[in-house]
């Protein structure tokens, strides 16, 4: 506005100045009587002291304006449409080191260069049209490295006629420079200027003969906060994990963020075994209490891997790639731990990486099937329900363990139509059980993170229900605690639109993740399943019998009927049915089964299975 309007003024008064001589001139014309010319004379003084005092006005217009424009670091000009420069500021002295008086009434081209200037036409056209541009362009400054320069140009225009523009241009180079090794979300250093920070701390170590840890961290079930609730909650998430994060580690180590949910930290002084495993359980501990995001409660946990220099690497490749070994190690022992790499993990990562490539051909080929466990009635001693699990016999390899390839098709994404497939073929398999006479008889089937997070989830549901014409009421879905509790508002949502369906919901691993009784009253749950672990060792683990007390009184106060998994012994047998577990299933009763075999169980019954066997 200031240099508008000092520019207007001064086009305004030179126009005055002029209509003021060409008056002076006609009068001499007219009026050539020496009464007249004295009369003119004196008019004409009071005009020349008139035109003093507007000239002076102007001139100190003009020194206030380059006043405060030469106090600025920005370069400020005037260029008009010859493309002439008319006004510098003292800032363009300073960055081309000339002069003023080498740069003004010069033309833009030859100040700028070939390069620059041709960007500058490509905006130019734009003006015209009384729009302002801005945009950033690479500039040299004196044979000096190449600057990246910031420009706003600024249409002068009067009565629709183009006088000129204002040219305001900026030094952005530490800002790009930022830009280019730091992750815009979170501050961070980005995967550049962490290689070229741990290359350093690799160095400094082999010089000084001492350690360097390099800790990979992975937040567990990330995908689901982002596709469940949205990118914009992810950020803010991915935000808060930083700041707990900085809380966790000395102010000289390193914290940068590889990409998506992906960190590492450098410890570089004074680093041990005992160092690293110290950080390494803060972070665990620390990422694993609630977060709260935009009036909502959400839990995330982590998975770390540790490579130390010089014992697991001497380079950098080497060392990130082993924490990255160490870190998927620790996702498959159950997340939310860590591990150290140790050299056995290669041959796990070949394997693993094996079993990934034969596990995308193995559903079209046939290699997949579904076992069947009874979950067995307490009261009735009878089959409830058949848990549907997955298989996989490999032509070369064998039966592979579940625990081996579900966490790789979770990772892949296969998981998705893997578990749509074993649904189907759960709910076809109960179609012909009920044709055969169990007409009571449900099915429950596991649900992976990666299949709740889809959207589509409940409709995939209904239209398998619909082709096959099966009650929802017969069909049980297991989802874990770590996975409702990664996105709580959107986790109930999805279990009540599967709730309409008359789908009933069970909760897997209870007692193993959060284990919140202010949450588990919002989720709408039909089931609890507890966890094997708690009823493996309570016959001389007090706690857990405690807790096993603790879980089913909870449940049987808020109607939810309790499972216990992993029976193996007559003793918790008898301890489960006495504290009122209502159903039970475990090797003690019946071991997974290929169908066949399960068809046999259910015509036989579970008490004749068990004696015979």
């Amino acid at each position: 506005v200031l240099i508008l309007s000092s520019f207007r003024i001064h086009n305004e008064v030179r126009a005055m100045l002029k209509l003021q001589i060409e008056n002076k001139e006609l009068i001499e014309r007219l009026y050539t009587s020496k009464n007249h010319i004295e009369e003119i004379n004196s008019e004409l003084q009071s005009e020349i002291t008139e035109r003093n005092v507007i000239e002076k006005l102007l001139r100190n217009s003009e020194d206030q304006y380059r006043l405060v424009t030469n106090a600025l670091p920005v370069l400020i000009a005037y260029i008009d449409t010859e493309l002439y420069f008319r006004f510098n500021n003292k800032a363009y002295e300073a960055w081309f080191k000339k002069p003023l008086s080498d740069i003004t009434n010069q033309p833009v081209k030859a100040l700028l260069g070939e390069a620059a200037f041709a960007n500058f036409m490509e905006h130019y056209q734009q003006l015209f049209m009384g729009k302002q541009v801005s945009y950033e362009t690479i500039m040299q400054f004196d044979n000096e490295q190449e600057r990246y320069v910031s420009v706003t140009l600024i249409p002068h225009k009067q009565d629709n006629a183009m006088l000129g523009l204002f040219s305001l241009m900026s030094d952005v180079t530490p800002r790009i420079n930022y830009l280019a090794t730091h992750d815009s979300l979170t501050n961070l250093p980005n995967r550049s200027l962490f290689n070229a920070k741990f290359t350093h701390a690799i160095k400094h170590a082999a010089r000084h003969e001492t350690l360097v840890a390099l800790l990979f961290i992975d937040l567990d079930h990330f995908k689901v906060v982002n596709d469940s609730l949205g990118h914009d909650v992810g950020d803010q998430l991915l935000i808060k994990v930083v700041e707990r994060l900085k809380h966790c580690v000395d102010a000289h180590d390193v914290i940068a963020r590889l990409g998506g949910d992906e960190f590492t930290v450098v410890l570089e002084d004074n680093v041990s075994v005992q160092r690293a495993t110290s950080v390494a359980q803060r972070i665990c501990e620390s990422l694993a209490n609630v977060f709260k995001i935009a009036d909502r409660e959400l839990f995330i946990t982590t998975s770390i891997g540790i490579s130390v220099y010089p014992d697991d690497g001497d380079n950098i490749q080497t060392l990130l790639k082993n924490a990255d070994m160490a870190m998927y190690r620790a996702k498959d022992r159950g997340r939310n731990t860590f591990e150290f790499y140790t050299r056995g993990m290669n041959e796990a990562m070949q394997k693993k990486t094996s079993i990934g490539i034969s596990l995308r051909s193995a559903l079209e080929r046939g290699e997949l099937m579904v076992y069947y466990q009874p979950v067995i009635d307490v009261r009735q001693n009878k089959i409830d329900s058949m848990e549907a699990l997955l298989r996989w016999e490999h032509p070369q390899m064998g039966f592979i363990s579940p625990g081996e390839f579900i966490p790789i098709a979770e990772e892949t994404d296969l998981i998705v139509p893997i578990g749509e497939w074993v649904l189907r073929s759960a709910i076809s398999q109960l179609i012909t059980w009920h044709k055969q006479g169990h007409t009571s008889l449900k099915v429950t089937v596991n649900l992976s993170a990666r299949q709740f997070m889809k959207r589509d989830l409940p409709a995939t549901v209904a239209k398998i229900l619909n082709e096959t014409g099966i009650k929802g009421e017969h069909v049980v879905l297991e989802l874990t605690e770590s996975l409702l509790m990664s996105g709580i508002e959107h986790s109930i949502k999805v279990i009540n639109e599967l709730r309409a369906l008359d789908v009933l919901i069970a909760l897997d691993d209870f007692g193993t993740g959060y284990s919140s009784l202010s949450y588990l009253k919002r989720f709408p749950i039909d089931i609890i399943k507890i966890d094997k672990t708690f009823i493996t060792d309570f016959s001389y683990n007090h706690e857990d019998v405690a807790i096993v007390k603790a879980i089913i009184t909870l449940a049987h106060n808020l109607k939810i009927k309790v499972v216990a998994e992993g029976v193996e012994k007559p003793e918790q047998y008898l301890f489960l049915k006495q504290q009122g577990c209502d159903e039970m299933q475990g090797y003690l009763f019946c071991r997974p089964l290929a169908e066949i075999d399960a068809t046999l169980v259910l015509q036989k019954g579970i008490k004749q299975h068990i004696l015979e066997k």
